[in-house]
């Protein structure tokens, strides 16, 4: 992963948070529990992207994980 593409990551993680956050709250009901998926699907983003090429729609790609880690929370 190029710095580049951290700070593109960072960039786009910074703007889609509070998205992110509120998608997650809706699915498992809890904010808290919202808000512990966006900093899990943070995390998990960082590590896959040196392994990811290119992607395509990363805010896609960013709401995705999000949406498996709220659905396996229910």
């Amino acid at each position: 992963m190029t710095d580049h593409d951290r700070n593109e990551l960072e960039r786009l993680l910074g703007e889609l948070r509070p998205k992110l956050h509120r998608y997650s709250a809706r699915m498992t009901g809890s904010a808290v529990d919202g808000e512990d998926i966006v900093q899990d699907a943070m995390v998990k983003a960082f590590i896959a992207l040196p392994n990811m090429g290119i992607v395509d729609n990363p805010e896609g790609w960013l709401f995705r994980i999000v949406f498996r880690r709220s659905s396996a929370a229910r």
